[in-house]
């Protein structure tokens, strides 16, 4: 019974706040229609599909049909495209997860699997080499790109603080227990995300993440007072 109304309580949540972010996104891509745009659009799916490294600057000028000159308006080389790849990446994450975060009147630990849902599926729906589009990006650039990796650790840094923040939260509301180890466990959480992510990509079994969220919400209720 208990299992039931929390999965039917998440699901409406999950209904409700995802349609609002996918008309968001909608509205995102229909709006960003220049040169500059279209060509993030298309490097964006070469790196996270094909790789970055056997993407080349002519493969993005043939599926994006921008002339390599208009690409070297905007961009000084390869990697300066997918910073700016990443950037937008981080930013779209961004949005989603503070729309979460606001929702303080959703139980925590709805919040945090809702985030790790959002973040999933997204992931998912990109169809990345690695499963995660950050880990994909950041396995397959070289320690000479230190810009590229120093934003992909910013970001990992900054999920981690956001479920740190929630779990102080928990504790704070008496929703999760006080004796509950905030860094280790937020440190756990994400480690399960970006791992699940790989497996589920890697063996094919997409119920694979289901059974990830299954288990952390026993764990996290578990230790409830």
């Amino acid at each position: 019974m208990c299992t039931r109304r929390r999965t039917s309580h998440i699901d409406t949540m999950h209904e409700k706040s995802y349609i609002t972010i996918m008309k968001r996104n909608s509205r995102y891509r229909v709006r960003k229609t220049s040169n500059r745009e279209v060509v993030l659009q298309i490097a964006s799916q070469l790196f996270l599909t094909a790789g970055y490294q056997q993407t080349s600057i002519e493969d993005i000028v043939t599926a994006s049909r921008v002339s390599k000159a208009n690409i070297y308006y905007h961009f000084k080389n390869k990697e300066d495209i997918l910073l700016s790849v990443l950037d937008q990446l981080i930013s779209h994450y961004h949005e989603g997860i503070t729309s979460i975060m606001s929702q303080h009147h959703v139980p925590v630990i709805a919040r945090i699997e809702f985030i790790l849902r959002m973040l999933s599926y997204e992931s998912l729906q990109r169809n990345c080499q690695a499963g995660c589009p950050f880990l994909t990006l950041h396995a397959q650039t070289s320690r000479e790109c230190e810009p590229v990796r120093d934003k992909i650790r910013h970001f990992v840094h900054q999920q981690t603080l956001t479920i740190e923040q929630l779990l102080i939260e928990g504790k704070s509301k008496n929703e999760l227990h006080t004796a509950l180890p905030v860094k280790q466990t937020a440190a756990l959480i994400i480690s399960l995300w970006e791992g699940g992510l790989f497996l589920a990509h890697a063996s094919g079994d997409r119920d694979f993440l289901q059974h990830v969220f299954v288990s952390l919400e026993w764990m996290l209720r578990d230790h409830q007072q």
